[in-house]
């Protein structure tokens, strides 16, 4: 029998009042797999990104990861059940130190994480895998307020894999980054989730990462699905030249 899918979006539509978001989208991300979600400002992406995450609810459509129907949980239950984000703006928490931060992710993650007496070993080796994963050990015990952007990233990359995701979904990874610092994170990424057996969909606005690390990439224009294929068929695509990608995209 061949494995579900990662994930799985069927005939997703939101609208907001008379704005048409999302209209009949469908595509799926294979396990391990990395794939790009692109397309012009207002193109849907956000909005796709949201529904397949919980924040929103699909006006019709289904959401299906790893096999199994999740269309209309929370983005907590999502992230129980195997599905990360992180997003344009990096969210940790910078009076507490990168250990500190990472932990909280694991620890998340036990039923009695609310508890007042949680046991001090209870993060410990798994916090500290991640943190050896994304090349974090000598900062751990640094405030997060005093990193580097980048190295900001890499926190926030380790506390999203704190869940052991088999999917996890970049809002814009590298926004704000120089290109080095794309490269790198996008690389550390990519690496750290297939050692890891989980899949990635990612939005992103500069094209060379986009075609230097997706296997696959969907396109998306005026809340639609306009095409679907590897970075050589998108990049000569001429409808997604024409609504997206321009001159630059010309061989």
């Amino acid at each position: 029998m061949t494995a579900p899918h990662a994930l799985a979006v069927e005939h997703l539509s939101k609208s907001f009042g008379g704005f048409r978001a999302v209209h009949d989208v469908s595509f799926h991300v294979a396990t391990g797999e990395v794939t790009a979600l692109i397309g012009p400002n207002g193109a849907g992406k956000t909005t796709t990104f949201n529904l397949v995450n919980g924040q929103l609810t699909p006006d019709s459509g289904r959401v299906l990861v790893a096999g199994t129907d999740v269309t209309g949980r929370d983005p907590r239950a999502l992230w129980r059940g195997g599905v990360a984000r992180t997003f344009q703006i990096t969210a940790t928490f910078p009076s507490m130190t990168v250990r500190e931060n990472v932990a909280i992710g694991v620890m998340a993650l036990a039923p009695h994480f609310w508890s007042l007496q949680r046991p001090a070993s209870l993060s410990g080796s798994a916090t500290d895998a991640l943190l050896a994963d994304v090349g974090l050990t000598g900062m751990a015990d640094l405030l997060a307020g005093t990193l580097a952007y980048g190295d900001l990233k890499r926190v926030e990359l380790a506390m999203a894999l704190a869940n052991a995701p088999s999917l996890l979904l970049m809002d814009e990874p590298t926004a704000g980054m120089a290109a080095a610092e794309r490269e790198a994170l996008m690389t550390l990424a990519v690496r750290v989730c297939k050692a890891r057996g989980a899949a990635i969909l990612f939005t992103e606005h500069d094209m060379s990462v986009v075609f230097r690390h997706a296997t696959r990439i969907f396109v998306m224009s005026a809340g639609e699905l306009v095409a679907t294929g590897t970075p050589e068929a998108i990049r000569r695509d001429p409808l997604v030249r024409e609504v997206y990608l321009g001159k630059a995209a010309a061989p």
